[in-house]
C-alpha cells in the first residue's frame, strides 16, 4: 500500500521521508532476521523456499520504498525503465511458477 501510494504522489514532506526511512529500517531488520533464520535453522525444503520468497518480497519492498523516496519510481510516466521492471517482474513470476511445480 505504501509503495502504491508513493508512486502516485509527486513530492514528500520531511515527515513522510522520515517515515520512509523508519519503514526501511524496520524492513531491513526483518530481512536480516529472516536471512539469519534461513542460514541457521534446520528447515525443510518447503519451509526454506517459503522463507526465501518472504525475504525476496521484503527486499523488493525496501528497494521500491527507497526508489519512491528519491522520486525514481513514477508509473504515470511510461519510460523504458518502468517497462523493463515490469518485464523483469513477469519473468520472475513465471520462473517462480515453474520452480513451484517441480
Amino acid at each position: 500500500k505504501i509503495v502504491w501510494w508513493c508512486i502516485h504522489k509527486k513530492e514528500f514532506s520531511e515527515e513522510e521521508k522520515n517515515n520512509f526511512r523508519e519503514i526501511i529500517h524496520l524492513l531491513e531488520k526483518k530481512e536480516k532476521d529472516r536471512e539469519e533464520t534461513l542460514h541457521t535453522a534446520n528447515l525443510t525444503h518447503e519451509e526454506a523456499d517459503k522463507l526465501y520468497h518472504e525475504i525476496a518480497s521484503i527486499t523488493r519492498a525496501i528497494m521500491d520504498i527507497k526508489e519512491c523516496e528519491t522520486g525514481k519510481v513514477n508509473l504515470k510516466e511510461h519510460n523504458e525503465d518502468v517497462r523493463q521492471r515490469i518485464d523483469d517482474a513477469k519473468r520472475w513470476m513465471n520462473f517462480l511458477k515453474t520452480v513451484g511445480k517441480k
